[in-house]
């Protein structure tokens, strides 16, 4: 479908839905002519529609066709302030909510990090200790058999001789 017949069938289907249930049809017959693909796209489209899906005065957002607006449709173009708008406040309140979300996980991310960094380090530093401090007993020990081996070799007559 291009620009210029999505921006007909859209233009439809906000009047139609403007209009009672009981006379969109005839309008969109009178509207649509002999046109029985744009007929079927709008009656689709109000088919599938859900009134909480549009704002009470059924205003949608439309795209001007290609031609028109050159640069809308581009990369550069999307980056232009004048798109940065939202539509709709509801729109403008799911942004922020999202936003102030994914700054709240981040936060709780680095403060997780922080808590995780700062308990690896105090495991390491207890098992460091431990490891230092069996190893002063063992040598401890060490000393002591060494001193009493000593004293044992130094009663022997042998060596007091």
């Amino acid at each position: 479908m291009n620009a210029d017949r999505h921006h007909r069938v859209m233009q439809l289907f906000q009047e139609a839905l403007d209009r009672p249930d009981n006379e969109r049809d005839a309008f969109l017959r009178r509207s649509c002519g002999n046109d029985r693909e744009t007929l079927a796209e709008v009656r689709s489209l109000l088919a599938h529609h859900d009134a909480r899906t549009i704002t009470p005065t059924h205003t949608i957002v439309m795209r001007a066709p290609a031609d028109e607006s050159p640069t809308r449709n581009s990369f550069f173009g999307m980056l232009s302030p004048q798109n940065w708008r939202p539509t709709n406040p509801s729109r403008l309140r799911a942004s922020f909510i999202a936003l102030a979300l994914a700054a709240l996980l981040a936060a709780l991310g680095y403060w997780l990090d922080r808590q995780i960094e700062n308990r690896l380090r105090d495991n390491l530093k207890n098992q460091l200790k431990a490891t230092l401090d069996s190893n002063v007993a063992a040598v401890t020990n060490w000393l002591l058999l060494q001193e009493r081996e000593v004293a044992e070799w130094a009663s022997h007559r042998q060596f007091q001789e």
